[in-house]
């Protein structure tokens, strides 16, 4: 078991938590009522969803990769969490003036751990 890559997946894991229980609230549910046109209106949970089941994917996987050394599957992971946190960074700093969303910490954060745990795994086995 690599404690540092479970470290990441428990980060993870509470990242999904705040994304569901805080985010709900305070994104999904305004957002849906600002997009008057019901088709576009439509696509709100969608994405909304999608990207719960994402955090979801992520978190097993991370909690998976910490009793399963996968190089590839670790590099997968850490593309989609650095293309969230661009993005976060590329929507955000623009129109605020500063790095508002505080998500692109995690998704920096977790990719980093596993990436320094999975490699300090390999170099005592």
């Amino acid at each position: 078991m690599n404690k540092g890559i479970l470290t990441a997946a428990v980060l993870m894991g509470l990242g999904e938590i705040a994304h569901v229980f805080m985010g709900g609230p305070e994104v999904h549910i305004p957002m849906a009522q600002e997009v008057t046109d019901p088709y576009l209106n439509a696509f709100v949970p969608i994405i909304w969803h999608a990207i719960t089941v994402v955090l979801a994917v992520l978190t097993a996987g991370l909690f998976w990769l910490a009793f399963n050394p996968n190089r590839p599957l670790e590099a997968v992971f850490a593309a989609i969490q650095f293309g969230f946190a661009a993005l976060f960074l590329y929507y955000g700093v623009p129109e605020f003036g500063t790095a508002v969303f505080p998500q692109w910490i995690l998704f920096t954060l977790v990719p980093v751990l596993t990436f320094f745990a999975m490699r300090r795994a390999e170099r005592l086995a």
